[in-house]
C-alpha cells in the first residue's frame, strides 16, 4: 500500500523533530521511504503561537491503516507530542493523509472513539500547509474529483498560510 503522512512541528528544533520522526518511520519493517518533500515554513493556526515547519513523506506500507496510525501516534508520543489544546502547539504532529491500495484510494472510516481514522485525512483539500508538500511529490494524485496540485491552486490568496520552502532538512530551524 502507498501512504503519504503530512508531518509538523512548531516547537524546538522543528528539523530535527521532523529528521527524528522519519528516522523512526524508516526503522519499522515492511515501511520503505519511497519520497520526502521540501520543508514548508507556516504560518501559525489555531491555538499555536509559533510557526510551524511541514512536510510530507510518501511510504510503501505492507500495514493496515489503524495499525499505521498506531505506528504515528507512538512516534509522536516519543517525540514528547501532547494533545493539551486542538490545534496547539506542538513537538511533532504525525498525519495519514491518503493510502493507495493497487493505485486506488482507501475511503473511510477506522477505528473507536478512542483511535478514530478518516481516508483521506479531513480538511486535506483545504490546507495548503499539506497540499504544497504533498503536490511537490505527486502532483496528479487525485483526491476526490481534483488532483492535489488542483486542490492548492483553488486555495484562495488570502487563505494561505505557507511562508516560504525549503529543500534543505539539515540546517539550523529559523524562528
Amino acid at each position: 500500500m502507498r501512504v503519504y503522512i503530512g508531518l509538523g512541528s512548531n516547537l524546538d528544533d522543528r528539523r530535527a523533530y521532523l529528521r527524528s520522526a522519519v528516522d523512526a518511520l524508516q526503522a519499522i519493517p515492511q515501511l520503505i521511504l519511497r519520497g520526502r518533500s521540501s520543508l514548508y515554513f507556516t504560518a501559525p493556526m489555531g491555538a499555536a503561537d509559533k510557526a510551524f515547519v511541514n512536510a510530507v513523506i510518501e511510504l510503501d506500507s505492507d500495514h493496515e491503516p489503524l495499525e499505521l496510525m498506531q505506528i504515528l501516534l507512538k512516534i509522536e508520543l516519543a517525540h514528547g507530542r501532547t494533545r493539551e489544546l486542538h490545534w496547539g502547539n506542538r513537538t511533532l504532529d504525525l498525519d495519514l493523509l491518503l493510502a493507495l491500495d493497487g493505485g486506488l484510494p482507501l475511503e473511510g472510516s477506522w477505528g473507536s472513539a478512542q483511535l478514530a481514522l478518516q481516508l483521506p485525512h479531513p480538511r486535506i483539500a483545504e490546507r495548503d500547509f499539506v497540499l504544497a508538500p504533498l503536490a511537490e511529490l505527486a502532483p496528479n494524485l487525485r483526491i476526490g474529483h481534483h488532483s492535489a496540485q488542483e486542490h492548492l491552486d483553488r486555495i484562495d490568496d488570502n487563505q494561505r498560510t505557507v511562508l516560504r520552502m525549503e529543500s534543505s532538512w539539515n540546517e539550523p530551524a529559523s524562528k
